[in-house]
Parts: C-alpha cells; sequence; structure tokens
C-alpha cells in the first residue's frame, strides 16, 4: 500500500516544492525591486525584513506545504507573498512653532526623520512628511526631542487618529454603468448647442464676457494639454503634478480632462478665453491623499489663480484641509467644489465655510439622484449625461464633479469684468441663481451665467448696491 500512495504523493510534493522555489524567487525578486527604496529610506526597514521572512517562507513551504495539495500550497504561498505588497504608507502633518524658520524645520526632519518626501508649506506653518506609518507615529508622539526638532515642533505631535491616512477614496463623478470610455470625435450640434450651456444662460453670457484674463486652476486627475479643444488654455507654466512631483500634470485618469473641458474648452466649455492650470492630485484610479490636495490650494495661494475648481471629495474632514481651504479663501481665490454622489450628507472640501458647494441637475432641471442632499449646498448646475473633453476625443459623464466647472467657468467669466471680491461673488452668485425649490437640495437654486455676468459688468457688488439705494 504504501509503495502504491508513494507513486501519488512523492510527484505532488515535488510539485509543492517546485513552487515553493518559484515563490521564493519572486521573494527575492521583489526584494531587489524594492530595496532600492529602503536605502533612500530607513523607516521602510520593516518591509525589507518582510520580504527577507518571504525568502525564508519559500523554504519553509517545502516541509510545511508539500504535505498538502499543490493547489492549497500555491494559494497560501501567494498569501504570504502578498504580504510584501501591503506595507503601511502614510503621510503625517507636523505643525511648527509660531515663528520658527520653515527651512531649518524642513532640514532638520529630512535629516532626522528620514522618509519618502517631505513637503514644507508656504502659507501655513506645517511640514508634509510621506513615510511608513508606524515609524513616524513612534517618532512623532513619543520622542520628538530624541530627533532634534524641539525647537520647532509644538510640543509632542497629537494623538495617533488624527495621523492616520486620510484618502480621498473616490472623485465626484459617475462613470458610464457599461463601463466604456468611448472616444468619440466632436458631434456637430444644432445651433442650439449643447443643452446644459443653454439650460444655464451661457451662451447668452458669451456675448459679454470670453473669460479672457481670467484663471482656473483645476485640482483633480490632472488635464491632457495637448488636446484641441485645450491647448490654447494653457501657457508655459501647466500647473503640478502633485502625485508624481513634476510640473507635468498630464491627466492619466480621463476626469480632469472632461472637467477641464466644461469650465474652459473651445467647444464645450463656458470660459473659453480663460487661462488654465492642471494641478494633479489623484491617480490613474482617481485617488489621492490630503497631503497632496493641500500642496495643490498651498500652491494657489502662490498664484492666486481666480478660482480653484475641486471635483473631488471625501466624506471627512481634516483641520490641515481646512485650514488651507480659509488661506485660500482670504487671499481672494474663489473656491468651488462638488456636493459629492452619496444622496445624502456632507463632503469635504465642500461642506467648509468659503467654499461654493455645487449639487447637480437633469436636462429639465430636477435634482439628480445621486446628488448629495444636505444644508452646507450652495447652488446647482447641469451634472447628468454632460458631453466634454477627455483624452484623444469626447465623452459623456454624469456626477457633481460635471456640474462643479459649470460655476468654476462662469466665475471665471465674472471675474475677468471687474475684480469682485470672493464673498462679492459668492453673494451675486446666489443672488442670481434661479430658484427650483428645496435649499438642502438646490441650495440658491440653478446657475444663471447670464444673470451673473450682466450684474458682474455692472460692477462690484457693493457699486450695485449703492445704485440701487440711490435710485
Amino acid at each position: 500500500m504504501s509503495g502504491i500512495l508513494d507513486r501519488f504523493v512523492k510527484p505532488i510534493r515535488k510539485g509543492a516544492s517546485d513552487i515553493a522555489k518559484d515563490i521564493a524567487e519572486a521573494a527575492s525578486i521583489a526584494s531587489r525591486l524594492v530595496r532600492p527604496v529602503c536605502k533612500l529610506d530607513n523607516t521602510l526597514l520593516a518591509i525589507d525584513r518582510k520580504i527577507a521572512g518571504m525568502y525564508r517562507t519559500g523554504r519553509w513551504m517545502l516541509g510545511r506545504y508539500a504535505q498538502n495539495d499543490v493547489t492549497e500550497a500555491f494559494s497560501k504561498a501567494m498569501k504570504r507573498l502578498d504580504e510584501v505588497f501591503k506595507a503601511p504608507r502614510s503621510e503625517y502633518f507636523v505643525e511648527l512653532k509660531k515663528g520658527a524658520d520653515r527651512d531649518e524645520a524642513l532640514y532638520l526632519a529630512k535629516r532626522k526623520l528620514p522618509a519618502e518626501r517631505h513637503y514644507a508649506l508656504k502659507s501655513l506653518p506645517y511640514i508634509i512628511i510621506k513615510t511608513d506609518a508606524k515609524h513616524c507615529k513612534e517618532a512623532l508622539q513619543l520622542k520628538p526631542s530624541k530627533f532634534g526638532l524641539e525647537k520647532i515642533v509644538t510640543g509632542t505631535i497629537a494623538s495617533a487618529g488624527r495621523y492616520t491616512p486620510e484618502l480621498i477614496t473616490h472623485y465626484a463623478g459617475i462613470r458610464p454603468r457599461s463601463g466604456r470610455h468611448r472616444k468619440t470625435r466632436p458631434r456637430i450640434r444644432a445651433q442650439s448647442g449643447l443643452w446644459n450651456l443653454n439650460n444655464i444662460g451661457a451662451y447668452d453670457a458669451m456675448e459679454i464676457s470670453t473669460g479672457q484674463g481670467a484663471t482656473i486652476a483645476i485640482i483633480d486627475t490632472g488635464i491632457d494639454y495637448t488636446h484641441p479643444d485645450l491647448e490654447a488654455r494653457f501657457g508655459a507654466d501647466k500647473g503640478y503634478n502633485f502625485v508624481s512631483d513634476n510640473d507635468k500634470p498630464m491627466d492619466d485618469n480621463e476626469h480632469g480632462t472632461h472637467c477641464a473641458g466644461i469650465a474652459a474648452g473651445i467647444k464645450t466649455g463656458i470660459a473659453r478665453e480663460s487661462r488654465l492650470y492642471a494641478l494633479k492630485v489623484l491617480d490613474e484610479n482617481g485617488a489621492g491623499t490630503l497631503g497632496d490636495i493641500v500642496r495643490a490650494l498651498d500652491w494657489c495661494i502662490a498664484a492666486l489663480p481666480d478660482v480653484a475648481s475641486m471635483s473631488l471629495g471625501s466624506g471627512e474632514g481634516h483641520p490641515l484641509e481646512e485650514k488651507a481651504i480659509w488661506a485660500a479663501y482670504s487671499a481672494g481665490i474663489n473656491l468651488v467644489a462638488a456636493a459629492g454622489n452619496c444622496y445624502f450628507g456632507p463632503s469635504f472640501p465642500a461642506s467648509y465655510d468659503g467654499v461654493i458647494s455645487v449639487a447637480a441637475v437633469d436636462r429639465d432641471n430636477e435634482h439628480a439622484e445621486f446628488s448629495n442632499i444636505w444644508m452646507t449646498n450652495d447652488i446647482s448646475a447641469p451634472g447628468v449625461g454632460i458631453y466634454s473633453t477627455v483624452p484623444g476625443g469626447y465623452n459623456t459623464f454624469s456626477g457633481t464633479s460635471m456640474a462643479t466647472p459649470h460655476v468654476s467657468g462662469s466665475i471665471a467669466l465674472a471675474a475677468s469684468l471687474s475684480k469682485i471680491s470672493s464673498n462679492e461673488l459668492e453673494a451675486l452668485l446666489k443672488d442670481t441663481c434661479e430658484p427650483l425649490g428645496d435649499k438642502d437640495v438646490y441650495g440658491a437654486g440653478l446657475l444663471r451665467a447670464d444673470n451673473l455676468v450682466a450684474r458682474a459688468s455692472m460692477g462690484s457688488f457693493k457699486d450695485l448696491l449703492r445704485f440701487r439705494r440711490r435710485r
């Protein structure tokens, strides 16, 4: 009997053994790929140890899993190997003491807290550190003095919970249900134009203003700045890629290009002579970190675009994000953000004070079923079946993401006519809306670009009020 069993068991054990060797080899290859990062970042030694452990695991499987079915051995081995790619990553926000030298703080942080990346904000006393979660938590919470930071850091660095990752896990755009992202040639439209621009009076508004001289920063997945409808909207400075840290904010997702086309595209947009900046904070999957969004706002405070358009959102806010929003608002930037596609509840940054939160309506100016209902909604704009640019062509998307650049482009039209402060322009925007009903659903009502631009052409809101009082 034993001889018969050996005839079947030995090949299985040999197969499991071969698989285990393959796993060990894969771990070794992974080690060579990841170790160069570890040399730059001492905080990632834990990952290195995991990889070394995987090599040992491959050898250990020779004796452990070779007794089992080959498929089971392979499954268990792959689960262990997968740990290599699940090493914790996080970002931490270090607040500096009042009057601390920012350059000194950044130097010390780089020297004493080795990490993947360090950034010092220009507008706020913070350093953003992207590093291994466990190391940075222990270093900043327990012994800041050990790292020579006691001169610049505000005491110990808060609680662990505050410094867990704040991921923007989805952008506020809805893909076609089929999952197909068709790229089509520009369609020949009737003289009436695009329905969404008709519904908000954009064509009449463009008779008064084309947005010349106004600037719009699109904080999103980047923009295809080579698109025929958009390339003329860019200068030498195209913006910044905060995901990869370079000056090439090219869109690898479609979402940002679609939003840019609504705001300023030559065929599909509103402010057709405004200038665009692409600030890429979301990756090819539409995901990004809070730190990169804060850095984009910091960039805006230095560059001072007329509008910062944010078709993105998260269900939770963060104190640093709120501070960055308020700093940008105080600098005179008009901040516009998507209300969200979760049907109900707040979305951030849209729900912060100083941000114009945009809900979505359909072709009949009815509430889009996905659009968040919440008390912070300020205004509504078309957001269902919106035709606009994507890399290499055109497509139709839905979402509060699409509603947002309608407002951003309209603000650019108004801003190009007169220097209206951000709080005056928000009041003017709401005052010129077409009321639709429940304010938690629609905000002040439907965006009317024609009314907004007509009023803006008369001068500032304060001048208009004085004119009314004289009459």
